[in-house]
């Protein structure tokens, strides 16, 4: 995020696409503008304390020198600070007449640091000066879904996108909004086709110099802004760590400024290493050419830190997406989309841009270092089955509550905990919800987002998971199985409502997998009807998991290398025709 708002910073027609407009007829002093691009330099290579120490000085000499304000308070966001974020851009729009451009960066960082009732209101101001202002309509949409008002959310996407069809996060949002709902896939294709044709438009025909022996050893990429420490490198290191060094060289590009434990364990497995957020598309394709890569796969999608511009210029020869988007990415550019039929059955090719390659399983899952051991059966000391819903709250829509009450009604004292669920309106929306489906209030608990070794803690207190619907999980079902706890998913007809089946078929487990609301219920119940059985399945969950395909890091790897020499082969002879 820091890099997209520092090409924004200062720049009379940036496009607002990280949620942050730039002030608009700049006109600084030469020595003030020198100490401003100073700061901004500082900032860029993570020096902060320099970077700060430049602000606090103009700021002195000029406490209403908003650009300062603003730097200062992209250091604050920077280094965890949010609260002080939100002081330093209040400041600035304090300083600066309040216009909608001021407004909207303020009710961004607010939206940021968890106040979603500020953020709102700005975003209202903002918007009762200028009904069409694309960014204030942005952060009010996402605002909005913090504050679980899903359709006023759609609208205000919808809004947005209407007033400035070029703004990206805008339009991925939505897009990704429409995947979370289950819309079908058909309308799913035309919305991502028409985004891509506008945002990746096709190249010319690219000639690639790339050797076409269908033997060699083959240069692959795997380009992502999630090679840190995030769910997604729990299915990324495995595949780094397997590969046959002999048959194929591996690159890492990483589009992602921080620099944790888990970049560098990914670092070591790669044979090569590039951070490149700092590359705009056209050099970083120069440089994947001159990289020699021959397949180039993206793990990021429509996903923040995308670099689907990249690839809409076609620097390798073969161009893959896998894993990180749950759905097609609607550019002629990437030809291949990694999956498995229980994800993606026979019958659903017509609906993606890309052509299939159905695989065993399309996740090959490595327990996160640090997992805690299996605990007891909390059932076994409380007296009551406790269900959870680890997945996000932008997942959870009304129809899942009322499954999810019929089957609180349903089991005697039994309670449901949320996680992810911030603390704002959208508690107090969702315990409405549950008691308008008969559910009393204090039967469903919220618990706070404390991290990943939180998560695990939260499921050393849960007996059974319930997977959301219309988007199952993924990550999440993962580490849940991990912990011992089993996970009970209803499938759908739609790649996002049939993750879990993929899942739970891949872990040994089709039997937690409900084709109906009814059998949803019957699955449930059965559970934790039967507590002495419940705990056996908690203490041999991860030993029936190690023998399972979700674990399989070796057969994953032998047939994904497969894979790509089948892909590889089929295009040296089109070359050779």
């Amino acid at each position: 995020m820091l890099i997209s708002l520092l090409r924004q910073l200062f720049r009379r027609t940036a496009r607002p696409d990280a949620g942050y407009e730039a002030p608009d007829g700049l006109d600084l002093l030469p020595d003030a503008r020198r100490l401003l691009d100073a700061a901004i330099a500082h900032l860029k290579n993570k020096n902060y304390a320099a970077a700060a120490a430049l602000c606090e000085d103009l700021l002195e000499h000029d406490p209403g020198f908003a650009g300062a304000q603003e730097v200062l308070g992209l250091v604050a966001l920077e280094t965890g600070e949010d609260e002080r974020a939100c002081r330093c851009f209040d400041a600035a729009l304090e300083a600066t007449a309040r216009q909608p451009r001021t407004l909207s960066n303020a009710a961004e960082m607010h939206r940021r640091a968890g106040h979603f009732d500020v953020a709102l209101r700005l975003c209202d101001e903002a918007l009762a000066m200028a009904p069409s202002h694309a960014p204030a309509l942005h952060s009010r949409a996402l605002t909005l879904e913090s504050c679980w008002r899903m359709d006023e959310a759609l609208q205000a996407y919808r809004q947005a996108i209407v007033a400035d069809p070029d703004f990206k996060r805008a339009n991925t949002g939505y897009l990704f909004f429409l995947l979370r709902s289950g819309a079908p896939l058909a309308e799913v294709l035309r919305a991502h086709r028409a985004w891509s044709a506008r945002a990746y438009p096709a190249v010319a025909t690219v000639r690639h110099s790339n050797r076409p022996d269908p033997e060699r050893k083959l240069r692959i990429a795997y380009v992502s802004a999630d090679l840190r420490d995030h769910a997604a490198a729990a299915f990324i290191a495995p595949v780094l760590q397997g590969h046959d060094r002999n048959a194929f060289h591996v690159t890492c590009y990483s589009n992602n400024g921080r620099d944790d434990g888990e970049t560098g364990n990914l670092r070591a497995l790669s044979d090569a290493w590039r951070d490149v957020r700092s590359l705009k598309d056209a050099a970083l394709a120069q440089q994947i050419r001159a990289d020699g890569i021959d397949i180039m796969v993206d793990l990021s999608g429509m996903s923040v830190g995308n670099r689907l511009g990249t690839f809409a210029l076609q620097p390798a020869p073969l161009q893959v997406t896998w894993l990180g988007y749950p759905g097609t990415l609607g550019m002629a550019a990437v030809g291949y989309r990694l999956t498995d039929a229980f994800a993606d059955p026979p019958g659903v090719d017509c609906d993606y841009s890309e052509q299939l390659v159905r695989m065993r399983c399309l996740w090959c899952f490595q327990p996160p270092p640090g997992m805690p051991p299996v605990s007891p059966l909390p059932a076994m000391s409380t007296g009551q089955v406790t269900f959870a819903s680890p997945n996000s709250m932008l997942k959870l829509a009304p129809r899942t509550v009322a499954l999810w009450s019929r089957l609180l009604r349903e089991v005697d004292r039994s309670r449901l905990v949320l996680a992810t669920v911030p603390q704002s309106e959208a508690r107090a929306r969702l315990l409405a919800e549950f008691e308008k489906n008969g559910v009393a209030p204090e039967r469903v608990t919220f618990a706070e987002n404390t991290g990943r070794r939180g998560f695990w803690s939260l499921l050393e207190g849960v007996d059974i998971a319930l997977d959301s619907f219309p988007c199952n999980g993924g990550a999440t079902t993962s580490e849940t199985l991990w912990m011992g706890v089993p996970v009970i998913s209803l499938s759908g007809n739609v790649f996002v409502s049939r993750a879990g089946l993929s899942l739970l078929n891949n872990a040994g487990f089709p039997e937690w997998v409900a084709a109906s609301e009814e059998q949803f219920i019957e699955k449930a119940k059965a559970l934790a009807a039967d507590l002495p059985a419940l705990q056996r399945v908690r203490h041999s969950l991860r030993d029936r998991l190690v023998s399972a395909p979700l674990l399989d890091q070796r057969g994953f790897v032998a047939e994904l290398e497969r894979r790509y020499r089948d892909i590889w082969q089929a295009w040296c002879q089109r070359i050779d025709q």
